[in-house]
């Protein structure tokens, strides 16, 4: 799966890639104007984009290629002619919501994750709340991450390759952390 799913229809804009472990899913919260759209970019365009708009973008979809105005400076790419997997069906369900959201200070939640994995960083966690709080735990050790954990998510258990839970938390700033 080399791309991002771009798929926009009554309820926003939702982007989703995954290199086939990790899948990372985004509603942007912005309005849904237009079309309804489900579309694939190619993974060379998402990379030209990140590293060159700096401001607005504005997307044009035509058949099969997608043209992205970045200020002066236009790129237009083919589309992948292919349908995105049904994504929404891995994800476990919360009272019919597949999401179940958590802010969390990344610097504490990296702490509890190294400290659960501080003898073998390739080990599998798990999150889960403690009364109103996420811990991280794995089979022989377990850390409080110091976050707000909702009352009505204590039965869900996301599990988490450490590896791959460590290298989405480098970088600055809060994080939400979507099940």
């Amino acid at each position: 799966l080399n791309g991002v799913a771009w798929q926009r229809n009554e309820h926003g804009n939702m982007f989703v890639t995954t290199d086939g472990h990790r899948l990372t899913a985004l509603d942007n919260g912005l309005g849904s104007d237009g079309d309804p759209i489900s579309v694939i970019i190619p993974k060379g365009a998402v990379a030209w984009l990140v590293a060159h708009s700096k401001t607005n973008t504005d997307v044009v979809i035509r058949g099969m290629e997608a043209s992205f105005v970045c200020g002066s400076t236009v790129l237009t790419a083919k589309l992948i002619d292919s349908t995105y997997p049904d994504w929404r069906r891995i994800l476990p369900s919360f009272e019919g919501d597949p999401f179940l959201a958590v802010t969390v200070k990344r610097e504490r939640l990296m702490e509890a994750v190294v400290r659960v994995c501080i003898d073998n960083e390739y080990m599998a966690v798990k999150l889960h709340g403690i009364d109103g709080q996420l811990w991280v735990e794995r089979k022989s050790a377990k850390a409080k991450a110091f976050a707000d954990w909702p009352t009505n998510g204590a039965d869900k258990h996301p599990g988490f390759n450490a590896t791959y839970l460590r290298s989405t938390l480098i970088g600055n700033g809060p994080m939400r952390i979507v099940q």
